[in-house]
């Protein structure tokens, strides 16, 4: 698996993050709700992270895979948020992993490859 050096934490302003992410900001306001995958994160209130685009961008994946309005997406990036936020604290986020999904034995590989070549900083 190739890993990508990410620069260090960048901020954006909620309108920065929803063009980042190609996402209507009113989606950013749902995922921040309770459930949410962006619930619960502590930060300066319309600050968003490098973090951020990341769990944003692996939400936006499961969702096309899943069903926009699935609730299973939001608790399996719950689970994995910590993991991608110690990615990019680390300065490297592979291009694609692999993620089971419930009790399945198959795997999904979601492609992050795009969070490499946003220019935020």
């Amino acid at each position: 698996m190739r890993t990508e050096t990410i620069r260090p934490t960048t901020d954006l302003t909620l309108d920065q993050y929803a063009v980042a992410l190609d996402v209507p900001v009113s989606t950013i306001r749902q995922w921040q709700r309770p459930g949410g995958p962006l619930f619960g994160i502590e930060r300066e209130r319309g600050v968003y992270s490098r973090g951020d685009i990341l769990i944003g961008l692996v939400t936006v994946e499961l969702q096309h895979l899943l069903g926009t309005h699935s609730e299973r997406v939001n608790e399996i990036v719950s689970q994995i948020a910590p993991r991608l936020r110690t990615w990019v604290h680390a300065g490297t986020v592979p291009e694609t992993f692999k993620l089971q999904i419930g009790d399945s034995p198959a795997a999904v590989t979601i492609d992050i490859s795009p969070y490499a070549l946003l220019d935020v900083a």
